[in-house]
């Protein structure tokens, strides 16, 4: 989806994730260079103390935390294509749970990874019962969720045709942020939001973490 190239209102990025300061937001990034920058800064961002459910379907943070390291406590769930259904049922299964953040990176993948082992709509089916019990589930506990996800094709189609899961984004989700580079410089689209902001467009100023 194509973002206004003329923003140029820049925020810090301690600013932006307090915009995401909700139960549960959802990050578009039309690259997947954008995790590299944001990820880093959101995992940063949140408490030292906090207890972190991270569902590592692309890897990224197993690849991350060989080279980093990591202040908060991290349960990482790394499922691969045959144990992925077994994975989610177990965390669903989870009798007395107790978290602050569920980060799910990124839902692209969890649709790719059931698409592999069922029929098209069978999978949509999967994608959707586990996305809507995910969600639930966190909510019960009042723990923060943020999801990545990537488009599936790029045009200039409206975002929803763009993204898997859409509808449910927009059902399930307080906030939905649209982020890409444009011209080396990190450009946010907020789609939805659960309280009122100033402006809906803006750039983001990087800060090292």
């Amino acid at each position: 989806m194509p973002i206004n190239e003329n923003t140029n209102h820049f925020i810090d990025t301690n600013d932006f994730f307090e915009l995401l300061n909700s139960n549960s937001n959802s990050i578009l990034m039309e690259t997947e260079i954008l995790r590299g920058e944001i990820f880093p800064l959101l995992l940063n961002y949140i408490p030292k103390h906090a207890h972190i459910i991270y569902f590592d379907f692309d890897a990224w943070l197993r690849t991350y935390s060989t080279f980093h390291k990591l202040d908060q406590k991290i349960t990482l769930i790394n499922p691969n294509s045959m144990d992925l259904e077994q994975s989610l049922l177990s965390f669903l299964s989870w009798t007395v749970p107790s978290f602050d953040f569920l980060i799910l990176d990124s839902l692209t993948t969890l649709y790719q990874m059931l698409d592999k082992s069922s029929d098209y709509n069978l999978a949509n089916q999967k994608f959707g019962y586990y996305f809507a019990n995910i969600i639930n589930f966190a909510n019960r506990i009042n723990a923060k969720i943020f999801l990545s996800s990537f488009p599936t094709k790029k045009n200039n189609s409206p975002w929803y045709k763009n993204y898997l899961g859409s509808k449910l984004m927009k059902h399930m989700t307080d906030n939905i942020v649209i982020m890409d580079y444009k011209n080396t410089v990190i450009h946010c689209k907020f789609i939805q939001t659960i309280k009122p902001i100033s402006r809906m467009d803006f750039c983001l100023r990087i800060n090292s973490p």
